[in-house]
Parts: structure tokens; C-alpha cells; sequence
């Protein structure tokens, strides 16, 4: 049995076969339409990546200024535990300078012949050893007495508890010394009572 085959020029051409076939320019009807968009897309992504940038460095900024805080905080607390142990002794040196005032005004107020006496005078002798040893010790600490005599005045090291009229020196020049006092390093712990010219 032979099947009936169209003749060639009866067959359906592949346009009425795939009506779904698209030329160049239905692909693309527009040219200039594509363009304008590619064009936005580029300054979409542009400014995405400006503000990418931005944010970068400011996230670099942020880092370093909290870097600079970490760094000045643990500054400050080195120089605080510094200080504390500098100075964790201040209060109890401070106690022990009446005890030294009391031992100078002892030694002090000997009149000479007590000092030259058979019994006394080693006692006396004995005493200013103990100062002596007194002070060499609060100096291995870091406590030197305040000098100011003949000096200018300066109120973090001098108490003025008087003005001296008669005095040649210049004024504000610490003329006479009441009570020693003492400092530990570059601190005043006890500052010198002090006379001052006018």
C-alpha cells in the first residue's frame, strides 16, 4: 500500500512551520532604546560603587578613631596604675612627718653642753644617727624635703602664712622657713610653711 506524497511544491515553506521565528529586528526593534539602558545601568552601578567607596572609608575612619581611643585608654590606665604605685605609699610617708618634725626639734634644741655630756651626749649623738638614717630612707622612696629658702615663692611647694616688711629680698622671695616640707618625686605631700618678702 503506497502512501500519497504532496508534491514538493505543496509542502509548508518553515515560516508556516515556526511562526515563532523572529527576524533581527524584532530582536531588537529599538537600538537606541538599548543603549539608554545599558547607559543606566552603568551610572547605577557607578554610583553603587561611589557609595561603596564612601562607606569603605568611612568604616576606615571609624576603625582608626576607635583604634586611637583603645590606645589612649590603656595610656591612661598604665599612667594610673603608675601613679597608684608611685604614690600608694603617700598617706603612710605623710603620717611619719610629725615623727621626723618631732626628732629634728629634739636634736635641735640641745643645748651644747648636753651634747658634750658624758651620759647625754651619746644619746644625742644616737639621735641624729636615727635621723640621719630616717631621712636616707624616706629618700629611697622618692621624699626629699622642700628647700626654699632664698627662693621665689611657689604655691605648689610653699604655704605663705605671712609677709616679711623687712626684708631686703625681692618680693614674693621666701624669706624664712616655719615647718620643713616634703615632696615625693615631683608631688608635694606636706608643703613648707613659709615667710615671704612684701
Amino acid at each position: 500500500m503506497t502512501q500519497n506524497t504532496p508534491p514538493i511544491d505543496e509542502m509548508p515553506s518553515s515560516e508556516s512551520l515556526n511562526p515563532q521565528t523572529t527576524s533581527a529586528d524584532d530582536l531588537n526593534p529599538n537600538p537606541s532604546q538599548a543603549h539608554t539602558d545599558s547607559s543606566a545601568e552603568i551610572n547605577a552601578l557607578q554610583a553603587e560603587n561611589q557609595t561603596l567607596t564612601q562607606e569603605i572609608e568611612r568604616l576606615k575612619t571609624l576603625c582608626a578613631r576607635s583604634q586611637a581611643d583603645a590606645d589612649n585608654a590603656r595610656k591612661r590606665a598604665e599612667q594610673e596604675i603608675a601613679n597608684i604605685r608611685q604614690f600608694s605609699n603617700q598617706n603612710l610617708i605623710k603620717s611619719l612627718l610629725p615623727v621626723l618634725d618631732s626628732l629634728e626639734k629634739g636634736i635641735e634644741n640641745c643645748p651644747d653642753s648636753t651634747r658634750t655630756h658624758e651620759v647625754a651626749g651619746p644619746i644625742v649623738e644616737g639621735l641624729q644617727l636615727t635621723l640621719t638614717l630616717f631621712l636616707e630612707t624616706l629618700e629611697k622612696s622618692g621624699v626629699y624635703p622642700i628647700q626654699p629658702l632664698n627662693q621665689p615663692f611657689d604655691p605648689h611647694f610653699h604655704e605663705a602664712i605671712g609677709t616679711d616688711a623687712n626684708s631686703d629680698q625681692p618680693s614674693k622671695t621666701v624669706t624664712q622657713v616655719l615647718q620643713t616640707g616634703y615632696r615625693l618625686k615631683d608631688r608635694a605631700i606636706r608643703p613648707a610653711l613659709v615667710m615671704v618678702a612684701q
